[in-house]
């Protein structure tokens, strides 16, 4: 997944040069960038709050104990 997003972004410094011309393009493809950046974070910050649910779903005994999440 991580090469996927290397190379987009490649992709998109390729297309954002030679579109520079356009400023609609231009405008677009930096949108998805950033758009692509704050996916990224979200993705990260969601599965760490999925990792802390899990760690803290587990007493000592090792029972699943049900947790509402507010």
């Amino acid at each position: 997944m991580l090469s996927e997003r290397d190379a987009v972004k490649r992709e998109s410094s390729v297309l954002m040069s030679s579109a520079m011309t356009d400023e609609r393009l231009a405008a677009a493809l930096l949108t998805i960038e950033q758009l692509t950046v704050k996916l990224s974070q979200e993705e990260r910050d969601h599965q760490q709050q999925v990792d802390t649910v899990t760690q803290n779903s587990f007493c000592e005994s090792g029972s699943v104990v049900l947790k509402t999440i507010s």
